[in-house]
């Protein structure tokens, strides 16, 4: 599901500063990479492109491409079951400046599940991402946008919803 986000103010910005990842946590394969470097003009729009339920091997292989040709960023949302063959992708998104988000191990509906259950359902991808990336999850979208104050309390991190949704998931199937 590809969905964009308009930023209209500086406000996610100054809450998220503190949870960004330090240079020594974005340091991948001797390349030094900050997610902080980018030059970003907060008097002006903005938009954050978001795609979610990934990695696909061509989707997102599509996308990257684009994005590297462009000299842009997105934030990926990985799903745990799409990430067993695809974890070079993951890497390559990292290496050219994405960020990789936390979209769960399964695609739970978060508010549905215990505490235990919330945690086994973002601890492992925060694990994967930094062990194929060296790099801090610093986001988490949760699926169905599904989030209340016990669930965003047991996550710890910036919860990045959307703004504007495609709808993509009402007429497109998955397969």
């Amino acid at each position: 599901q590809g969905t964009i986000m308009e930023e209209q103010s500086t406000e996610l910005i100054e809450e998220s500063s503190s949870e960004l990842p330090t240079q020594e946590e974005t340091t991948t394969s001797g390349l030094e990479q900050n997610v902080c470097s980018v030059d970003i003009d907060p008097t002006k729009p903005m938009v954050a492109l978001t795609f979610d339920d990934g990695p696909a091997r061509n989707t997102t292989s599509r996308l990257l491409d684009t994005l590297e040709l462009y000299g842009a960023h997105a934030t990926f949302y990985v799903v745990g079951y799409n990430i067993p063959g695809n974890e070079d992708i993951i890497k390559r998104a990292s290496e050219i400046g994405c960020e990789i988000g936390n979209h769960s191990t399964g695609h739970q509906k978060l508010i549905d599940l215990d505490d235990a259950g919330v945690i086994g359902a973002i601890q492992p991808i925060a694990d994967q991402v930094k062990a194929l990336t060296n790099q801090k999850v610093v986001t988490c979208r949760p699926p169905f946008g599904s989030i209340d104050e016990r669930v965003q309390n047991i996550v710890a991190a910036p919860i990045i919803l959307w703004s504007v949704d495609t709808l993509d998931w009402k007429t497109k199937n998955t397969e």
